[in-house]
């Protein structure tokens, strides 16, 4: 009897899995982001910055002299496949939200155009998920939304930023003023290198992080994986020479698996 007991438990908890899974399943990959960010007690909203809408997560309340931690994710899922477009660009992994959720600082994360179901608008078309990801009016309207997120007293932030958004966190930085720190999570620091190395098509309507130094910026650092096949640590050394800031390499970390373990300490040396 406690065998059958027991098998029928396991059954049970087999079918309940099962269940969850195709619930999961069902969902878009939005509105999956939506609720891991409502259980960590983010809250939601939707801005409109210089040209297109941005969804945002805020945890915290802004402290007087504190800076902002402004979290951007990568670029997501812009391809189904070597020539197919995506429909929906928002990532399935989000890393910068996992790290975000270990951040005690006021913190944003701030969604990049067209991705979060955000595609609709009129202003969204596929080339700002493929080639014009890092264009200027995609720069500008992030940096519309961080300004208005830090207020009027221009207060200081920190960009943080996982892949494609590690090039937009040094874009942003090459534009903002009182930026007091940047830190590159598995960056696309040189797209143009990012591309050849993979021998992707060009990101022709994309700024290149890598064609400015940037200065007056007290902390630079580029984390990158020691086990990253997509943003290999010497692919990200040879942009840091010419961004500037330094390299810390981590190990048994792959392109979006286990940043966690590294980032208690890069939030225990940000300001």
């Amino acid at each position: 009897m406690s065998g059958e007991r027991g098998s029928t438990r396991q059954r049970t908890g087999c079918a309940a899995l099962a269940l969850a899974a195709t619930l999961a399943g069902c969902a878009t990959p939005a509105q999956l982001i939506d609720r891991r960010a409502a259980a960590l007690g983010f809250t939601r909203e939707v801005l409109h910055g210089s040209r297109f809408d941005h969804l945002l997560f805020h945890r915290g309340v802004r402290q007087p002299g504190k800076p902002l931690h402004v979290y951007i994710e990568g670029d997501g899922a812009p391809y189904l496949d070597a020539r197919t477009i995506a429909r929906d660009p928002t990532p399935r992994a989000p890393v910068m939200l996992r790290l975000m959720a270990l951040d005690s600082a006021p913190s944003i994360y701030v969604g990049r155009p067209c991705y979060f179901a955000l595609a609709a608008p009129a202003d969204c078309s596929p080339i700002y998920w493929t080639v014009a990801r890092f264009s200027p009016e995609v720069v500008d309207s992030m940096a519309a939304i961080v300004e208005r997120a830090r207020g009027p007293d221009g207060a200081g932030v920190v960009l943080l930023g996982h892949s494609g958004g590690g090039a937009l966190a040094v874009l942003l930085a090459q534009r903002l003023t009182n930026v007091e720190a940047v830190v590159t999570v598995a960056g696309n620091l040189d797209p143009a290198a990012w591309t050849e190395l993979h021998r992707y098509s060009p990101l022709e309507l994309s700024l290149n992080p890598s064609d400015r130094m940037l200065e007056g910026v007290p902390l630079v650092l580029h984390l990158a994986g020691a086990q990253d096949r997509v943003m290999p640590p010497e692919l990200i050394a040879a942009a840091a020479l010419e961004i500037g800031g330094n390299v810390r390499v981590v190990a048994a970390v792959r392109h979006t698996c286990c940043w966690e373990q590294a980032w208690i300490s890069v939030l225990n040396s940000l300001p």
